[in-house]
């Protein structure tokens, strides 16, 4: 082998075993099991409409969030979820200052968020609680708001509007 070929092919096959360490070691955030495919729409009023993926999420890292839903005058028991967070979302779609995030759910039940509540810790997209995936009630991914009460949460989401 000449020592050119050696020189050109040593970054291919560095770059390639690293893709293949990394993607063999990995694993969902808290080892659950991988989530099926999912899309919303994410829409910034007076910019770009796109789509974020379950893929987009994987790739932005899976974060556990503790939430603790509120019932009434009580809490109720805190819950692990895995997601991404909310302000995460609209940083990767773009989305600059905003007065209000609105958030729909596929039967166009749709709830609106101040910065505050969408800049929190304990808001979130997720699609697994406690280890477990979601189920058909709740569709692939749940937002979920450490705090308040289910009337906050929005199950079967499909689409977040960012108003400027």
């Amino acid at each position: 082998m000449s020592k050119k070929y050696l020189i050109k092919a040593c970054p291919v096959l560095i770059l390639l075993l690293s893709v293949l360490i990394v993607g063999g070691c990995s694993q969902p955030a808290g080892g659950t099991v991988p989530m099926e495919e999912w899309s919303i729409t994410v829409e910034v009023v007076g910019g770009e409409t796109i789509e974020f993926t379950s893929e987009d999420a994987l790739e932005m890292g899976p974060v556990e969030v503790k939430v603790a839903e509120k019932d009434k005058d009580t809490t109720k028991e805190e819950e692990l979820w895995t997601g991404v967070l909310l302000k995460d979302i609209l940083e990767f779609a773009g989305a600059g200052e905003y007065s209000v995030v609105s958030v729909e759910a596929s039967d166009g039940y749709a709830r609106e968020y101040d910065p505050e509540l969408v800049n929190s810790e304990g808001t979130a997209l997720g699609w697994s609680c406690n280890g477990e995936l979601l189920g058909e009630e709740d569709g692939l991914v749940k937002l979920v708001v450490d705090g308040k009460g289910s009337n906050w949460q929005i199950k079967q989401v499909a689409k977040i509007v960012v108003i400027p």
